[in-house]
């Protein structure tokens, strides 16, 4: 079972941004803004199963439990110096309309860039997601076939 969340497209910052997301890579679906959104919005099925193999102690597991259920609710997810030291990331799900998941867009920046400006980058990554999912609706309405449900 893939385990893994990987990058198909980027856009490089101005400013040089030390961080382990390139283009091609992959990363463990545990730790990190895209990691956590993406496993919040798979299957229950994989999602056990990923955190079962990560997290061996029952409470931690039990808090990421929680933790994935708290950014499903509100729509995205963020973290500060998970993956890379220094730097804060918001994640927001792309899916289509039948709430399949597509994949994640991903905002990063310097934590020090970042600072007292998290809901203005949460809402900017929201809207362009927004934005992406309107585009995708007339593409995807039952889902992609990576994702579907159907036999």
């Amino acid at each position: 079972m893939q385990q893994e969340a990987v990058c198909i497209s980027m856009l490089e910052p101005r400013q040089s941004l030390r961080c382990s997301f390139e283009k091609g890579r992959s990363l463990p679906l545990h730790n990190g803004a895209t990691a956590k959104c993406l496993l919040a919005h798979l299957p229950p099925v994989v999602s056990q199963h990923i955190l079962q193999s990560h997290f061996s102690n029952m409470f931690e597991r039990e808090a990421r439990i929680n933790e994935l259920s708290t950014i499903r609710q509100q729509g995205y997810s963020c973290s500060e110096s998970e993956v890379d030291a220094g730097v804060w990331g918001v994640s927001v799900p792309i899916l289509t309309q039948s709430h399949q998941l597509l994949g994640a867009l991903t905002l990063m920046a310097p934590v020090i860039r970042a600072q007292n400006q998290h809901q203005k980058l949460i809402n900017a990554t929201l809207s362009a997601a927004n934005d992406i999912h309107q585009r995708l609706s007339t593409t995807f309405t039952h889902g992609s076939p990576t994702f579907s449900n159907q036999p």
